[in-house]
């Protein structure tokens, strides 16, 4: 099945202030951006894509940044109501065949972009460059996938595509809000292996605004054909008289259409026209779970 993909022109850019709810030994900071279908358009399915920016630091000098274990992206008036019509890749399909070649073309949402270190956890004196890359993946029922990869020749201290396996997150809707997290699996964060961790310094982070056409029941206003029994005035003898007549009317039918559909999708904007959103980061300082959130607003 072919992919459409259809992006605005306009690009939308906030950079958020953090505030931790627990104390952390790293600082964040991060720009959230997004673009619509037919922005401002009367389709009832305005897809949307949008990417996330986390900058980590550490403020222990000679240290590099505490293992990163949990992101979660929390997006306002955006929801996921159609994603069960897209393909879907499980992480044991790649498990068991060793790459995500074989997922089937539709099922890839998003991709990830991590800049970082393999070091020892207090020790930036031992670091290794590690950039690999995330594919992401529909993994069905409220389930995301992520694959991790790597470019040839590039082997993050001893780790390639495919040597961490891949793993599950969630998608999932709060009210009005999409909630999307990225769990980070010890051997890419806390427990690469010989006593070294993942320093992250930049995570950035794509969902594309994928469409493909499905069989969905909506509802819509039709020109409905009725027997109605009105009264006129008889031209001769002036008297009222009621007859039956046909008139049009338009009811609101639920019927099945064949229509293109995102993945995520739009469905408004704030009271004072943005879509807040929020990043969720949790570190292991110290080995003590930290938790820090901040965000802004973007328009929209």
């Amino acid at each position: 099945m072919r992919r459409i993909v259809i992006i605005a022109a306009a690009l939308m850019t906030l950079v958020g202030a953090s505030t931790a709810s627990a104390q952390s030994a790293n600082t964040y900071s991060g720009t959230y951006s997004q673009s619509e279908a037919n922005p401002g358009s009367s389709s009832q399915h305005v897809g949307l894509s949008f990417g996330s920016t986390l900058t980590a630091a550490s403020t222990i000098q000679g240290s590099g940044t505490q293992p990163i274990t949990d992101l979660k992206l929390t997006l306002t008036k955006v929801n996921f109501p159609y994603y069960t019509h897209f393909p879907v890749c499980s992480a044991n399909t790649i498990k068991a065949n060793g790459t995500d070649a074989v997922c089937p073309a539709g099922s890839q949402i998003g991709s990830a972009a991590l800049n970082g270190n393999v070091e020892q956890w207090v020790d930036s004196a031992y670091a290794r460059q590690c950039n690999p890359n995330l594919d992401i993946f529909n993994g069905g029922v409220r389930k995301v996938v992520y694959y991790m990869t790597l470019p040839p020749r590039h082997t993050c201290d001893g780790m390639r595509s495919g040597s961490v396996p891949p793993w599950t997150g969630s998608v999932h809707q709060s009210g009005s809000n999409t909630i999307i997290d990225i769990p980070f699996p010890a051997a890419l964060s806390t427990s690469v292996g010989g006593g070294l961790t993942y320093s992250l310094g930049q995570l950035n982070t794509s969902f594309s605004q994928d469409i493909i056409k499905a069989h969905i029941s909506q509802t819509v206003l039709k020109p409905v054909k009725v027997k109605k029994k009105v009264k006129v005035k008889d031209k001769k003898t002036h008297k009222t008289k009621t007859e039956t007549k046909t008139v049009t009317e338009h009811k609101r039918v639920k019927e099945t259409v064949f229509v293109p559909v995102p993945f995520f999708q739009t469905v408004g904007c704030a009271a004072n026209k943005t879509r807040p959103w929020t990043q969720t980061v949790t570190d292991q300082t110290g080995g003590a779970p930290a938790v820090t959130t901040f965000g802004g607003a973007a328009p929209c």
